[in-house]
Formats: C-alpha cells, structure tokens, sequence
C-alpha cells in the first residue's frame, strides 16, 4: 500500500544472489511507469515478464496492489484495488523455470544504480513478500540478525491512515504427512430445558419459604413458654425511705 504524487520510483524489487548459465540473476521490480501507473516486472531464468498498469495512481491516495502467482507458477494476478485484475497464464511447458532462485536483496524507493532525484517520494506503509514483512521487520526493537537494511533513516508512519489488516492465512496440511481431522461429537441437549431450570428455581423458591416459615413458628413456640408473670414484691415497699426498708414492709409472697 502507498502513497504519492510523483511518476517515478520503486515501490518494491528483490533480486538474487546467484548468476545462471547465462549470466543473469533473477529479479521481480514493481515500480511507477511515466504514466502513473504501476510496471510489473520479473525474469525468473525463463523470459521477462511485464505488465503495466492502466490507472493513474499518483493522485495521493492510497493505493493497494496484489501480485500472486498460482498453478506452480504458471498464472499470474494482478490486482488493484478495486479494479477488475489482470490474469495472464504462461504456456505449459517443461522447459520453463517458474522458481524464483534465491531472492536475497530487496529495495524500496530506489536501487544503488537509481539517481537520488529519480527516487520514490511519497509513503509506502506496508510491504509484503510471500510471509516476509520488510518494513514491520525493520521497526522490531529486537531485529533478526539475519536481516540488515542501509541507505537513509526511514521512519514509521502509515501514511495518515490505518493500513488494511488481513486475516492470518491457514494452516496448510501437506497430504502426504499422514494427519486426519477427527470429527469430535457434537454434545447432545435434552429438551425441555426451559421447563427444567423453571421447576428447579421454583422448588427452590418453595424450599426455602417453607423453611422460613417453620423458622418462624420455632420463634414464636419459644416466645409463648417463656410466658410474663408479676410478682407482688412491691406493694407496700413504694413508701420505703430505703432498700432495707422496702425489703421489710415488702410482701414476700
């Protein structure tokens, strides 16, 4: 995904570290046409392949585009954004070689043989080739030794808006590893499930009012036996001057 206003630049190109028989490497560029568009161009040992596309995409906005290879390699897509893709399928034959030998360097925005001038200008916020991400890599605070970049300090933006994140691909399973999906049961419901849970909660509710009430006459049972009595401990003693007194002209009875 990038963004920019200039014609000119590479977006994206990988080349190999080996020579073929006949003295050349294997190399993929995408990169902005003089018209505004995007070039697609490989040379995998067999031919060279380009294709350019027909939309101006230097108007500032964000731009996507999708470049896959199917059938062992022998059909292209190319596809941007919303646009109906390109497919181009190669002739079958056994002779061609499909395989990118060794891809070892990548470049974004320019090459060593690319004039400072002529370079991309604009943001690019996200790259990514087969299950390699060059710019997520190169802002780790713990980079893989095995990958180094050079050229001038870049820094992380994603060009004024939130890049489109993809779901993560499956996992393919090679058929000759001998692994089988096992189809687990599916649990069984009884029915009437709603009437069950209704008759617990509500024999519950019973249980405990029932419970409440036999609390409730314990209490009151208790209450009734120990009863309230006067005595007559008082009378004639209400004149007394003191205690001793009271107890004196109290009745005892």
């Amino acid at each position: 995904m990038f963004t920019t206003y200039k014609k000119q630049g590479i977006l994206m190109q990988l080349k190999s570290d080996r020579i073929d028989e006949k003295g050349l490497i294997d190399y993929f560029t995408l990169e902005l046409n003089n018209n505004g568009g995007v070039r697609v161009k490989f040379n995998y040992g067999f031919d060279t392949f380009e294709y350019n596309v027909p939309y101006d995409l230097t108007n500032g906005q964000n731009h996507e585009i999708i470049v896959t290879r199917r059938n062992q390699g022998k059909l292209i897509v190319i596809s941007v954004d919303n646009y109906e893709p390109y497919i181009d399928v190669f002739p079958q034959t056994q002779q061609i070689d499909m395989q990118f030998d060794s891809p070892r360097f990548m470049y974004i925005g320019r090459n060593e043989t690319t004039p400072p001038e002529e370079g991309f200008t604009g943001c690019i916020s996200r790259l990514q080739f087969n299950r390699i991400f060059p710019l997520k890599y190169a802002f780790l605070e713990e980079r893989d030794p095995s990958i180094t970049w050079t050229g001038s300090s870049i820094r992380e933006w994603p060009c004024g808006t939130e890049p489109v994140k993809y779901l993560p691909e499956p996992v393919e399973i090679p058929p000759d590893r001998g692994f089988s999906i096992l189809a687990l049961p599916r649990p069984m419901y009884k029915q009437y499930v709603y009437e069950r849970n209704l008759a617990l909660i509500l024999g519950s509710m019973g249980f405990l009012f029932i419970f409440l009430l036999v609390g409730i006459g314990i209490c009151y049972q208790k209450s009734n036996k120990s009863g309230h009595y006067k005595t007559k401990e008082d009378k004639g003693a209400d004149q007394a001057i003191d205690a001793d007194a009271a107890i004196i002209r109290g009745d005892s009875r």
